[in-house]
């Protein structure tokens, strides 16, 4: 019984797991295509600066909360 819940558990789980991935993938790609037409763009904002340089050097792509700015002051 438990490895029937447990394979149900992740059979539902890799749906939006798959789903987050493709987006994720989907606006890495955008970003990246960003750069290469617009080197020499020096405006934007913290993810299209972390994602083109996450993805030709890898390493980890870290989320945390700013210090200087605040959502409603």
């Amino acid at each position: 019984m438990k490895r029937i819940v447990i394979a149900a558990l992740l059979a539902v789980g890799i749906v939006p797991w798959i789903f987050g991935v493709l987006c994720m993938g989907l606006c890495v790609q955008i970003s990246v295509l960003a750069r290469a037409l617009m080197p020499e763009l020096r405006h934007g904002n913290c993810w299209t600066y972390a994602m083109p340089r996450w993805y030709e050097h890898g390493g980890w792509l870290m989320i945390r909360w700013s210090e200087d700015v605040r959502l409603f002051g």
